[in-house]
């Protein structure tokens, strides 16, 4: 626990800071946190850096009643660790709780966050793949993103049903 830094943090944070006026964010089908509001001043912050991170308490009160797939936005995956001990701690079944991260440590960020898209669409989630992968079309000095999709791919045509025919 940082209880010992707060008070030059919060002093740092005065001096260099001016309060955070929030947006309203449109919040679509996000399920957050404890909800923060309003101005958010320097001790807000200070508060913020002493304060235990319960994960239990958050992966059990997003994950109540219905299935989830979390998605971490960070340098890297920091919290896939305690989500998922969490997870198992509370007995949630991996079918009803996703995880899936942008950035993974010592891993190429552009593979790993068209990984999570994948991901995100494997399991259910409208992805819009043109804006994913930037394709544009270009009509009359108008750009737009066009998509396509192909569901029709044939069978791969490899069977393994004894050993290669190399080996």
């Amino acid at each position: 626990m940082a209880v010992p830094l707060g008070a030059g943090y919060q002093e740092l944070l005065e001096k260099s800071l001016d309060a955070t006026v929030l947006p309203d964010l449109k919040r679509g089908n996000v399920t957050w946190g404890e909800p923060v509001t309003g101005i958010i001043v320097p001790a807000y912050w200070r508060k913020n850096l002493k304060s235990p991170v319960l994960y239990n308490n958050a992966v059990a009160g997003f994950t109540k009643g219905c299935k989830r797939h979390l998605t971490e936005l960070r340098p890297h995956s920091a919290v896939e660790i305690p989500i998922k001990q969490s997870c198992k701690g509370l007995k949630i079944k991996e079918t009803d709780f996703q995880y899936g991260s942008a950035h993974i440590r010592g891993k190429n960020s552009v593979e790993t966050t068209l990984n999570l898209m994948g991901q995100l669409f494997l399991h259910g989630h409208d992805v819009v793949f043109a804006k994913v992968n930037h394709i544009k079309k270009q009509v009359h000095s108008v750009s737009f993103f066009q998509e396509k999709l192909s569901t029709s791919l044939p069978p791969y045509p490899w069977i393994y049903d004894g050993p290669h025919p190399l080996e």
